[in-house]
């Protein structure tokens, strides 16, 4: 079919005129199809016949016709013949190294290394390593069920000697797909071809348009071999708790799709990043940061309970469990998360932080540590101990002169009266209304009832929201011993009935909280309950300036409907 084709074309261009010279290839498929001979047998012999023939005319729009001066696709294929293989893989080099490199990158590139001699074990400048492995010394061609045995050795040994391998959680390796090196290499040996016949006389032995053809091709292979080379690329093994196989290196492996592939500079690290946090391997500092009580357990705080912050960095390069940080931001984050879930107490020099305190400047050093809740109490370090608040006056003592109680003067004759005692002042004292108004009505009975101290102050609440809020105050006032008592019942969506009864500690009380939270908001019907009492651990002066600070701190989260009681410390003074 072919031959008739071309004999069909060759006899259309003898053809007198040039107009009349050459046919379509509509035309063409009317004179050659037969019975027995179908169309699309022809079109694809045309296709074949148009990218092989030399001197067909290629110009655009043209009809099918032989021209005397070749074609520019075949000047463009013999000119490819003759690029030498050195340069294609010189070129292609360079082209690999920019893509995976360029400018001030996330990742400090590995180019091609030999072995593990080349592959650094160090933190350098802080970055992860990415280690590109040489498209010819080393192609997969599918997703392997075992690692390779070259891959095993570059992720867990170091040095001429090969020593085990410290950091294994500070680099990552991408490896060349075999199907689609040829194409890859193709595209570059186009490029240097295209640029052999722009630089040379060559451009000025073709037409007009065929110049302008080449130019503008030459202009499109840069990204095109630039594309190429990112997509022959694909094949990312990384740090992983699930590793490919179950040898020594714990690498798992993903497929890097280029969906916005480019030739700029480090356009290979973007596609890299976003590929390793599809997998929730890398963290930077605008991701959230690992969960405090899973980097407690994956790193030695968990069995010596304090670890300095600088030793904690670096256990995110070693252990493959942990994600990948790009920078110092989410381990900060994770640390100032941990203090307020109370996993963790930060110190630094004779400063503590613990939950309730402002957020610490978490700093990476040697002399900054994280200790863990337990190791903290051990220490003595946390909780801290409670202010020693002023010895309230001792009751009864004082009087008028030398005369003693109710103005009797033993040299005055007769019997001493009786002192007269003075009123009880009230056991208990209560207010309701909002949390804020409550607490000022309750304080002012207080002060008008001549109760100098307190005991202890209850606040309930009938309503979750207003209660969560004053949680949070509770839980961060360190002047009493807080108990905490919830009751809810809940109805909803396939829960006919669902109740809670919890009383003990605020340390408990979050737990049950965090529970509670979501549920109580998914609810169809709720009922709740919440008693939060304060015991002071030095009797409460009821002085204006003592208890607008109380008032402050219990609401400053915000407040609800509340009753309040207070219980008055007659052991404390009384006036």
């Amino acid at each position: 079919v072919t031959c008739f084709a071309a004999r069909t074309i060759f006899l259309n261009t003898m053809a007198f005129g040039e107009s009349a010279q050459g046919v379509t290839p509509d035309h063409l498929r009317y004179s050659v199809c037969s019975p027995a001979v179908e169309p699309s047998f022809v079109e694809a012999a045309r296709k074949q016949f148009a990218a092989e023939s030399l001197y067909l005319d290629d110009r655009p729009g043209a009809p099918m016709r032989f021209r005397v001066e070749p074609n520019l696709t075949q000047i463009i294929n013999r000119e490819m013949r003759e690029v030498d293989a050195d340069d294609v893989r010189a070129l292609l080099n360079t082209r690999v190294k920019e893509l995976f490199s360029g400018g001030k990158s996330d990742f400090s590139l590995v180019a091609f290394p030999a072995g593990p001699y080349e592959v650094p074990d160090d933190v350098g400048d802080g970055r992860p390593c990415l280690v590109v492995l040489h498209y010819d010394a080393f192609a997969l061609s599918d997703t392997p069920s075992e690692l390779p045995q070259e891959l095993v050795r570059m992720a867990t040994r170091k040095g001429v000697k090969e020593e085990l391998r410290t950091l294994q959680n500070n680099l990552v390796f991408v490896v060349a797909d075999k199907r689609l090196r040829a194409d890859m290499k193709l595209s570059v040996r186009r490029r240097i071809a295209l640029e052999a016949i722009v630089n040379s006389a060559k451009i000025n032995e073709l037409a007009d348009y065929q110049q302008r053809k080449v130019r503008e091709e030459y202009e499109k292979s840069r990204s095109t071999s630039a594309i190429a080379a990112l997509q022959c690329h694909r094949h990312l093994f990384y740090p992983s708790s699930a590793p490919v196989g179950a040898g020594e290196a714990r690498l798992g492996h993903t497929m890097i799709e280029f969906q916005n592939a480019s030739d700029s500079p480090g356009n290979g690290q973007q596609h890299i990043k976003r590929a390793l946090r599809e997998q929730k391997k890398l963290l930077a500092s605008t991701d959230e940061p690992d969960a405090p009580s899973y980097v407690r357990d994956q790193t030695p705080p968990k069995t010596k309970g304090q670890i300095t912050t600088l030793e904690l960095r670096n256990e995110f390069r070693r252990a493959p469990n942990l994600s990948i940080l790009l920078d110092d931001d989410p381990l900060i984050r994770c640390i100032q998360l941990g203090i307020a879930h109370e996993v963790f107490i930060y110190r630094e020099g004779d400063l503590v932080w613990g939950k309730g305190d402002p957020t610490p400047a978490v700093q990476i050093s040697a002399n900054a540590f994280v200790h863990t809740l337990a190791n903290a109490r051990e220490l003595k370090l946390w909780p801290r101990p409670p202010k020693e608040e002023p010895k309230a006056p001792e009751p009864g003592t004082g009087g008028h002169g030398g005369d003693t109680p109710g103005g009797w003067s033993p040299g005055g004759g007769g019997t001493a009266p009786k002192p007269s005692a003075p009123p009880k002042p009230p056991t208990t004292l209560s207010a309701e209304g909002p949390l804020r108004q409550a607490l000022v009505e309750l304080f002012d009975k207080a002060r008008g009832q001549k109760v100098e101290y307190l005991k202890s102050v209850t606040m309930r609440f009938y309503e979750a929201k207003g209660a969560w809020s004053a949680h949070q105050a509770v839980a961060t006032y360190r002047d009493s011993e807080t108990t905490c008592r919830l009751s809810a019942g809940i109805e909803g969506d396939g829960i006919e009935s669902f109740e809670v009864q919890f009383s003990g500690t605020m340390n408990k009380a979050n737990s049950v909280k965090s529970f509670l939270e979501p549920q109580m908001r998914s609810a169809t019907n709720a009922t709740f309950e919440a008693d939060y009492t304060l015991t002071f651990a030095a009797p409460f002066a009821t002085l204006k300036e003592k208890t607008d600070e109380f008032i402050a701190a219990m609401t400053k989260y915000g407040g609800a409907e509340a009753y309040v009681e207070a219980e008055a410390d007659r052991a404390g003074g009384q006036g």
